[in-house]
């Protein structure tokens, strides 16, 4: 039986931040319109976070089943991978994968008897993302769609789903304000198949960085960037976002120092690099969001 420790490190759970954000995002986007429940932000959070941890299980559940993650493979060197290590049974894995589903489902239910039911349609497309992400018969992660999966999870439907909970009204401001988050967290996926291309092309697997090769990879990267940035400025003068949402270029400075390092090297802890600035570019879009409806 794994230890608490050990179960602790297979959920991946550096990359929650990225759900935090998310929702956070558009329950922030919420506040301009209605008070904000704090018992319903927690709960969106915590729902997410739960799909979050069931779809790193069950992705290192398939990849290790389907043989993409086997002793050796690059995921093994930069992060612990205590199934393929042997640490945890696959059996094990699977139930504790179903078990965060099923926390996301009860909040996802009572998030919808508080809010609305559309909720529930929200979740449903996150569970799907989430498990056909490298589940049969897609598992559209190894056919280069990875990008855009996790660019609708964390962007379009995280941020509109914590503005629904709060308003219980659909809207298009909180989807577009997501685009810079979701591209974000695509570009921290990128980052990781970039530094993988050469072992998924052996595999023949084909993520984008494996068809686009590396410098077209880079060029891509560079782009999607840039598109994360020019996408707040456009809406910082255009709509729906505010002038005080260009505090997200603080980061900037880093982005191109990002960019020009991953020219010429793509380091280990790329990926990781990648979701540190996203992090400060995610806080300081919604320090951006609170400042501008309080003043």
């Amino acid at each position: 039986m794994a230890d608490l420790k050990t179960w602790f490190l297979a959920m991946r759970p550096w990359s929650f931040n990225m759900s935090v954000i998310s929702v956070t995002l558009g329950v922030a986007w919420a506040a301009r319109e209605v008070q904000v429940s704090w018992g319903l932000y927690l709960a969106s959070v915590a729902a997410m976070v739960a799909l979050h941890a069931g779809g790193n299980l069950l992705n290192d559940y398939f990849d290790v089943r389907s043989g993409v993650d086997a002793v050796g493979v690059p995921t093994s060197q930069y992060r612990p991978h205590p199934l393929l290590e042997g640490r945890m049974r696959p059996g094990q894995v699977l139930t504790h994968a179903l078990a965060f589903y099923g926390v996301a489902a009860i909040l996802g239910v009572w998030l919808a008897l508080e809010a609305g039911p559309f909720v529930l349609v929200l979740g449903a497309a996150g569970v799907l993302g989430g498990v056909l992400y490298t589940a049969p018969p897609l598992s559209y992660k190894h056919h280069g769609l990875g990008e855009l999966g996790v660019f609708m999870l964390w962007g379009p439907l995280a941020v509109l789903g914590g503005y629904y909970v709060q308003t219980g009204t659909l809207a298009s401001p909180p989807v577009l304000i997501s685009i810079p988050i979701g591209t974000w967290v695509a570009l921290v996926l990128l980052a990781n198949n970039m530094r993988d291309r050469e072992f998924d092309r052996t595999a023949k697997l084909g993520s984008l960085a494996v068809r686009m090769g590396a410098g077209g990879g880079h060029t891509l990267f560079s782009v999607l960037v840039a598109g994360a940035y020019g996408a707040v400025l456009v809406m910082a003068f255009l709509g729906p976002l505010s002038p005080w949402s260009l505090l997200a270029f603080l980061t900037l400075p880093g982005a191109f120092l990002l960019v020009r390092s991953l020219r010429s090297h793509i380091p280990e802890d790329a990926d990781a690099r990648v979701a540190k600035l996203s992090t400060v570019f995610g806080a300081l879009l919604i320090a951006g969001v609170v400042l501008e409806a309080m003043l």
